[in-house]
């Protein structure tokens, strides 16, 4: 099949937390580049986002021109590191951090305009503003944008807590699809009936922990008034949670692959995704790499190789598959691990808010 006859350059993979999306998108990814497209995965924390806000900063024009009054001195520096929209200019706060580009009192300044903190009417407004800057990048390009948690997690999040109406939710969103219509949007919604079985799984998955530490991020929002405190608060919120996805699965406007997936059967998943989207299947082997440790000494990061698998900085152990003669796949990520030669191990793909992701970083052997 030839690219002209991927008609979409959009699919939006959606679901509860722990319904595979991750895991998904990577394989579909492969999959398009197996067959010859120019494709790309947009984690849900990827930075910096097109269309999502993690550690972003956005102000208005009349406003960065009063901070840059107020910082003369930081004035190059802000211009070089600015994003500019057609309504806001965005700042990644993590680049800025990270890099130390500018003093604590002009960052300080910047935080004041961190999106997350943004009353629900100016979040509407900032995020249609970088929306319709995604629909214009992605007229410029030749590629297939896969978007995790993009359309339904992070928006439901948003308004739910607020204890938004979901008319509101829904114009929004109406308004979101009307940038998008040209690219033809698929929306692939995976579920399980009874929500009760993917809050267990979450927990055997996540640990009860998980549940705790996201109500304590979120307790001090309107949602979370008089109802439950702790776990059992966010469980309440996941069960809300798929009632407004399936509300909102009802009304997408575009085609829609629904798949219930209580009996995890992933290859039959993935072969009727496939299928649907006429994609060849491909078999992507996994990948055997000399076992070895790998450091970025200036930041302290250490990635253990252990044949098919790799520990990641934080402890994590993950799967990695082929995709070319020195370049990997992680299991549920979009970084690719490049093993430029065996002593040096080069960071590639998509970049997250996880430091250790950093495009180009170089980890180089320490045991031989």
């Amino acid at each position: 099949m030839s690219k002209k006859e991927m008609h979409s350059k959009i699919i939006f993979l959606e679901g509860l937390p722990s319904t595979g999306k991750s895991t998904n998108s990577r394989i579909l990814l492969s999959q398009f580049e197996s067959n010859g497209y120019h494709a790309k995965w947009v984690h849900e924390m990827a930075r910096p986002h097109p269309t999502l806000f993690f550690y972003e900063s956005c102000l208005t024009y009349n406003e960065y021109q009063s901070l840059v009054q107020r910082y003369p001195n930081s004035s190059n520096i802000l211009n070089r590191v600015k994003r500019t929209r057609n309504k806001y200019i965005a700042f990644d706060l993590l680049e800025i951090e990270w890099n130390r580009f500018l003093d604590e009192e002009v960052l300080h300044a910047l935080k004041q305009f961190d999106v997350w903190n943004f009353p629900l009417e100016k979040y509407i407004d900032v995020a249609l503003d970088k929306w319709e800057d995604f629909a214009q990048q992605i007229r410029k390009q030749d590629q297939i944008i896969l978007l995790d948690s993009s359309i339904f997690q992070f928006q439901i999040y948003t308004f739910l807590l607020e204890n938004a109406s979901f008319s509101l939710l829904e114009t929004f969103l109406s308004k979101i699809y009307g940038l998008l219509r040209e690219f033809n949007p698929v929306l692939i919604y995976f579920y399980r009936d009874n929500v009760n079985d993917t809050i267990t799984y979450m927990e055997e998955d996540r640990g009860i922990q998980f549940f705790i530490n996201i109500w304590e991020r979120d307790q001090h929002l309107p949602y979370y008034q008089n109802r439950p405190k702790g776990a059992n608060g966010y469980k309440e919120f996941l069960r809300d949670y798929q009632k407004t996805a399936e509300k909102l699965f009802e009304i997408f406007p575009f085609k829609k692959l629904p798949f219930e997936i209580s009996e995890g059967n992933w290859s039959k998943y993935v072969q009727m995704i496939l299928s649907e989207l006429e994609i060849i299947l491909t078999e992507i082997s996994v990948s055997s790499l000399p076992v070895g440790k790998y450091v970025n000494e200036e930041l302290g990061f250490e990635i253990r190789l252990e044949g098919s698998f790799m520990i990641d900085p934080t402890g994590t152990r993950k799967c990695l598959y082929k995709k070319t003669e020195n370049e990997y796949y992680i299991e549920n990520l979009p970084v690719i691990l490049y093993l430029e030669t065996p002593d040096k191990l080069v960071i590639k793909g998509e970049q997250l808010c996880d430091r250790w992701t950093t495009l180009g970083l170089v980890y180089r052997r320490i045991d031989f």
